[in-house]
Order: structure tokens, then sequence, then C-alpha cells
């Protein structure tokens, strides 16, 4: 599901193969219906397509510290689903398999912005540990079942977790401008955990929902 916004719609063929000669009209919600163009994706002019990926978990979200030799517990969000039990690899990755909670894109982008909301349903307190909920985009791009994150898109909310939190307290967070390129075909997951900041290296757990939104942009 998505949004388009900033769209621009061709009303009339070029008179020269030049990309950047055509006449174009703003129409609000339709994407660009191009003509071709020699080194364009696809063989279709396209400029400013913004379209925005809305997500929601529906159900709620389980997050387990990673504490010694346990791995804790991370989980993904779609378009009002979650899975949870999720487990992030010592390398990092994650291996799915049991349910599909990842979108596959249809062309080339630019991942350009994220902006990440969670709400807690269980109260939490601890003064021996920090703690903090981040959002992180994986990736397969053969595709498969095996993700691994996207650097640089990831966000920490805040606040942190330390002291007294009471239930319903909202966790914010947002990347801009990250101009992060992908390819057709690579397949995008959406991943909460909770981790470890100073103090004891326990485990906690935390409940909650989230939203959020994801801007991507085509690229040429």
């Amino acid at each position: 599901m998505s949004f388009f916004r900033n769209s621009r719609r061709n009303t009339a063929m070029p008179s020269t193969d030049n990309c950047n000669s055509r006449d174009t009209n703003i129409v609000s919600g339709i994407g660009f219906m191009g003509f071709d163009c020699p080194g364009c994706n696809h063989g279709r002019h396209r400029e400013n397509n913004e379209f925005l990926i809305p997500y929601s978990s529906g159900e709620q979200i389980i997050l387990i510290t990673p504490s010694g030799t346990e791995n804790g517990q991370a989980s993904a969000i779609g378009f009002g689903s979650t899975f949870n039990s999720l487990t992030i690899t010592s390398s990092g990755q994650i291996i799915t398999g049991q349910q599909n909670i990842a979108f596959l894109l249809p062309e080339k982008s630019i991942l350009s912005d994220l902006n990440i909301y969670f709400t807690n349903t269980n109260p939490l307190s601890t003064s021996v540990t920090t703690q903090v909920i981040k959002a992180q985009v994986y990736i397969s791009t053969t595709p498969d079942n095996t993700f691994t994150p996207l650097n640089d898109a990831v966000v920490t909310l805040q606040p942190q977790i330390i002291g007294s939190i009471i239930a319903g307290t909202s966790f914010l967070g947002q990347r801009n401008n990250l101009k992060i390129k992908l390819n057709e075909n690579t397949r995008i997951m959406l991943v909460f955990s909770l981790n470890y900041v100073s103090g004891d290296n326990i485990s906690l757990t935390v409940l909650g929902y989230s939203s959020a939104g994801m801007t991507l942009k085509d690229r040429c």
C-alpha cells in the first residue's frame, strides 16, 4: 500500500529525445505516466515521485533484550500485522520463513525518510540499566529469506528506558534525507528491537504497539 505525492504526469510527447525536454503538469495523486526515454528506468521518465509506505503493528509487539547467551527477541511490523519471535544472529542477520512480513521493490528507488512511533502497554521500572528501542530496516537483495541490516537506516527512539516508565508512554524518532539507493526486487522489512546502552546488562521485556512511515523516491 502506498500513497503518491509530488507526482507529475506527462501531458505531451517531447519534440526531441532529450530527457529534460518535456511538458508536465502536477496532478495530485497520479503517478508520472512517461514516454520512452533512453537511460531512464524501464524506459519511463519519472521525476520527483515520492511514495509513502505506511506501517502499523496491528497486534502487540513483544521485545526482549539480548543478555548473556540469550539472543533476545525482535519484532517486524507490516501493514497492520506483526511478526514476533524474530532472532537477530551474532552476525546481525535475520532469517525468516515462518511468516512473510517483507515487501518487494518493483523498481530501483531511494530510501529518503523514516518516521517511527512506539507506545508501551506494560509499565517499566529499572534503576540499574539503560536501554533503548530501535527500528531498523533490513533488506534481502537476492531476494530470499536472509535479511541484513541496511546501513544508516536505523532510528533510535526517545526517551531511553531508565527509571519508571508508565504504560502509554510515546517513544518517537526519525531519520531524514538518507539518500540510500535500493535496487529492484529487493525485499524490505522493518524490525524493532530492544538494546542495552549502559549499566547492568539485564534482560527487559517491553510490550506495545507501533506505527511508522517510510518515504521512497524513484530513481533512473
